[in-house]
């Protein structure tokens, strides 16, 4: 739809279970993923294109939000000319305890706060923020997000039903200049719909240096 290759893909509920199943291999990434232990559902993955140099923040993955039902993945891609970027993806269920996952959000924003590197954090989370303004879970997830300074990037609704629209996958960066692109791709490969996020990292203010582009799917 986009005749673009994305630099980064991440996927969340992949149904794969540990000691059993593996993620598909896709031709010119490496792969990274994270499977349900033993209840069905869950399970992330990331896709990283071959060139970009990076490494798996074992230090954030060890930050658990309830392990038997939620997954989550971080990466840190190495960049020549600029900060490095943290990408992060998490499952959240929609019968997660939300105190619980607050709790161990606020641990990963607390070190992410500490580094002040540029960081994208993208997932399903199942927590509707069109309705932060009128319900308390999306209010004090987005409320928690924003005192971290990460903003969504994503706005409109990417699950529809015949008699609902939501917004529970989204994308939330840090640093908002970088952003050039963020949107929808209305394509019913799942019932949610695939967004995507392209941004430029030229903070870099010497000419003589090289702008970096990635690209980012959820």
């Amino acid at each position: 739809m986009l005749t673009h290759e994305f630099s980064i893909i991440a996927l969340t509920e992949t149904w794969l279970k540990d000691n059993k199943d593996e993620i598909p291999e896709l031709q010119g990434y490496k792969t990274l993923s994270q499977n349900r232990r033993e209840k069905d559902g869950g399970g992330i993955a990331l896709f990283i294109k071959d060139h970009i140099m990076f490494k798996i923040r074992t230090d954030l993955n060890a930050i658990k939000i309830n392990q038997d039902t939620s997954e989550i993945l971080f990466i840190e891609v190495t960049c020549r000319h600029s900060p490095n970027i943290i990408v992060g993806v998490i499952y959240r269920p929609p019968d997660n305890n939300y105190n619980q996952f607050e709790q161990s959000l606020n641990n990963i924003l607390q070190q992410l706060d500490k580094e002040k590197k540029p960081c994208y954090l993208m997932g399903d989370f199942n927590l509707d923020l069109l309705k932060h303004e009128k319900s308390e879970f999306p209010t004090r997830f987005f409320n928690q997000l924003s005192s971290s300074d990460f903003v969504p990037l994503i706005t409109k609704p990417t699950r529809l039903t015949s008699h609902t629209a939501t917004l529970i996958d989204n994308m939330f960066c840090n640093r908002p200049n970088f952003s050039q692109i963020a949107d929808i791709l209305f394509n019913d490969l799942s019932d949610h719909l695939p967004i995507f996020h392209i941004c430029t990292n030229d903070e870099n203010t010497n000419p003589r240096k090289t702008r970096q582009t990635y690209t980012i799917q959820n």
